[in-house]
């Protein structure tokens, strides 16, 4: 079984090797280090976990840049997990990572066990995510059980099976004789 993917950008070379090093055994560890470099990898190996510097040239000190990349990196893949390590103790610029959909952050110099363990929980969600969507796909053109059909009315009824079979209300299936009231029951 191969390995998950994780990208590290970083500017400094130091950190990316430290980070290669420390994280080889568990992980198939990529880099890059500025947006475009970033941008380019996530589109041909498609990571499922990104170590992200908030402080990338051209402005370093500055984490708008990181902040870019971020948000370029999620609109490629919207289940990749970015965990933010960061040199600017500005946590305000953290907390603006999360809120545009960081998973996690943690300033530099970061504790690599506790790196490994976000990361560990990072990869689980993301796990989870993709086989929760890849289900919903599988799950989208088929219908429940015996019932089958892809036409736009039966989808509604399909998302209205769904919507009711998680709930503990009573459900009342009506309709002509031979519609497959019986086996609508049975799929709730």
């Amino acid at each position: 079984m191969s390995k998950p993917k994780l990208l590290v950008v970083d500017d400094e070379e130091a950190i990316r090797n430290q980070m290669g090093w420390a994280l080889n055994d568990e992980y198939e560890v990529l880099f890059a280090e500025d947006r475009a470099s970033a941008v380019a990898r996530m589109r041909t190996e498609r990571p499922e976990l990104v170590a992200l510097d908030l402080g990338l040239p051209p402005a370093p000190r500055d984490a708008e840049e990181g902040l870019k990349t971020l948000n370029a990196l999620l609109a490629i893949d919207r289940l990749a997990k970015v965990v933010v390590i960061t040199g600017n103790h500005d946590r305000a610029n953290a907390l603006r990572a999360v809120e545009q959909g960081a998973f996690d952050f943690f300033s530099k110099p970061a504790d690599l066990q506790e790196v490994r363990v976000v990361l560990k929980r990072a990869l689980r969600l993301s796990q989870l995510e993709r086989e929760n969507h890849a289900l919903r796909r599988q799950l989208a053109g088929h219908g429940f059980d015996e019932i089958m059909g892809e036409s736009l009315p039966m989808q509604t009824v399909f998302a209205t099976i769904r919507k009711v079979a998680t709930t503990d209300a009573s459900v009342l299936v009506m309709g002509e004789s031979g519609t497959g009231k019986e086996l609508v029951a049975k799929a709730i």
